[in-house]
């Protein structure tokens, strides 16, 4: 989906969508997908953006105003919304951007007991079946992506294996 034109936020934005579905086929979130993500509670598990931006003084921006590179004129963070207020990279991407590509899933027994106090975001969240992943902890993966004229790859050679039959053959050897 990243290509030049696109904007990082949609992609983002798709990828909390498919991470969603997902998680609902696990029984740890319900209810209609897009209702869920624009409600925020994908942020349970993605608490930050995909990604941000790579060179000099690209990450951490805040106390310098993130607007100034991950967002433009044209394209801002929303600050009211938990997750989405910690978006490091919204702007429309340009052939040479070189971006990390970072999805995560975190399960933060502070997070849950407070989203499940206040009841926060239950329409679409299985409290009873977040509890037991409480000492899990999280994963995420971490790559990084050149956008390109026609769209983007990743760079290096060697990739980790991430689908299970390929971290399984990866174990086996």
């Amino acid at each position: 989906m990243a290509k030049p034109g696109v904007k990082y936020m949609d992609v983002h934005f798709a990828v909390c969508r498919l991470m969603t579905e997902r998680l609902k086929e696990l029984g740890l979130m319900k209810g209609d997908v897009d209702e869920a993500v624009a409600a925020g509670a994908h942020a349970m598990f993605l608490p930050h953006g995909l990604g941000h931006m790579m060179g000099m003084d690209v990450h951490d921006m805040e106390g310098l105003g993130q607007i100034y590179v991950g967002f433009d004129e044209e394209i801002r963070p929303n600050l009211e919304q938990f997750g989405t207020n910690c978006l490091r990279m919204g702007r429309r991407l340009q052939e040479g951007f070189v971006v990390t590509d970072e999805p995560g899933i975190y399960f933060i027994p502070a997070l849950i007991d407070d989203w499940r106090k206040s009841g926060h975001c239950a329409e679409f969240l299985n409290f009873g079946l977040l509890e037991t992943y409480k000492d899990f902890g999280g994963i995420r993966i971490e790559d990084d992506v050149l956008i390109t004229k026609d769209g983007c790859r990743f760079l290096g050679e060697k990739r980790i294996p991430y689908h299970p039959k390929d971290v399984e053959a990866f174990m086996a050897q």
